[in-house]
């Protein structure tokens, strides 16, 4: 479920804290943990992606979930969230979707998956701009 998913993600968020552990490797560690859990539910996350037959109740899981992770990123980011991080944020999520949507469609090859948490840091590097050479916040 989303609320195992969001508490997965916690710990990896205080445990890299607590260690100091640089953003890339957080973010890194994140979507390592995203990807298994949309791998493990995927045929139901395609058909919800594609097919718009997913029911309203769970696409507003997947909505509160998503304004979850948007906050997150604000406060892990910068102590100054913007109305231009916030978009830029929203955006790196459509990214995600499509992405991690052609990955399941391919049968969740694993000798891409690398290549796929690449071009998502990427994605989320150029979307954030310099909120990520900042971090950590001062």
């Amino acid at each position: 479920t989303i609320e195992e998913l969001k508490q997965r993600h916690q710990v990896i968020i205080d445990e890299a804290t607590a260690t100091g552990m640089p953003l890339e490797g957080i973010a890194r560690r994140l979507l390592h943990t995203y990807l298994d859990h949309i791998a493990s539910s995927r045929q139901s996350w395609i058909t919800g992606m594609v097919g718009g037959t997913e029911p309203a109740s769970t696409m507003e899981v997947r909505q509160q979930a998503r304004t979850f992770y948007v906050e997150q990123l604000n406060k892990h980011l910068t102590a100054d969230a913007t109305v231009g991080l916030d978009y830029a944020l929203w955006g790196f999520f459509g990214f995600l979707d499509e992405v991690s949507l052609r990955w399941l469609q391919q049968g969740c090859p694993g000798e891409h998956r690398e290549s796929l948490v690449s071009a998502v840091l990427s994605a989320l590097a150029a979307a954030v701009g310099h909120a990520v050479q900042d971090y950590p916040p001062s």
